[in-house]
């Protein structure tokens, strides 16, 4: 069965804000420059500035493609440039349901999850990220109540339980209201889909976005 994502936004000089396709609304760009990607090519990344202004923001709208609901998988390309803060979040207030992507310290990588109405806590997973490009992806899917983070080209996971997940609002990079810390680094090529996607179905995404179609000209 073929999988569809909700959204890709590439996050280069050449589209900017806009999604792959347009199915999706287009991101606000705040205080955000074009960098040298993966693959070192100009302009085929965003690099926040780790500063309240320096964000962006990917309104839910279009029918809420980006509402998964029960089940999703979110992938990036991200370099971590050593300042603590939100790498992605939906919501874009610090307090409140979210699920919520961060890097706290030198190197931790954290998910964290809340049920999408109480704001219940769930159990976090972390792992390191180093001051390098790194490919990260996020899944959780409610049947199995299972939330997963990759990075390294490694799985860690833990069971959180079975709810609705918190994707209603906004989806926010590098800074969210109410926090004082902001993400200081690069990302290219969001990726969200609406279920959850296995290792070699994440594996064969690695490379989207790092075709010569998507270099600025």
């Amino acid at each position: 069965m073929r999988v569809h994502p909700r959204a890709v936004y590439p996050f280069n000089k050449k589209l900017k804000g806009n999604e792959e396709k347009r199915r999706n609304s287009r991101a606000k760009l705040s205080h955000v420059g074009f960098a040298k990607g993966p693959r070192g090519v100009p302009g085929t990344a965003l690099s926040f500035y780790g500063q309240r202004k320096s964000f962006v923001e990917i309104p839910n709208g279009r029918r809420g493609m980006l509402d998964t609901i029960k089940s999703i998988t979110i992938l990036a390309w991200v370099r971590y440039d050593g300042r603590s803060g939100p790498i992605i979040q939906y919501n874009r207030n610090f307090r409140g349901p979210q699920l919520s992507l961060w890097m706290f310290g030198p190197t931790k990588l954290v998910l964290r999850l809340t049920t999408r109405y109480n704001s219940r806590k769930t159990k976090s997973v972390s792992a390191n990220l180093y001051r390098r490009w790194n490919f990260v992806g996020i899944t959780y899917e409610k049947r199995t109540g299972i939330l997963k983070l990759l990075a390294n080209r490694r799985f860690k996971k833990v069971y959180v339980g079975k709810f609705n997940l918190a994707t209603q609002f906004p989806v926010r990079l590098g800074a969210v209201r109410g926090y004082p810390k902001y993400f200081r680094g690069r990302v290219a090529c969001l990726q969200i889909y609406g279920r959850k996607l296995n290792a070699w179905q994440i594996a064969k995404r690695r490379k989207k976005c790092l075709s010569r179609k998507f270099d600025s000209h």
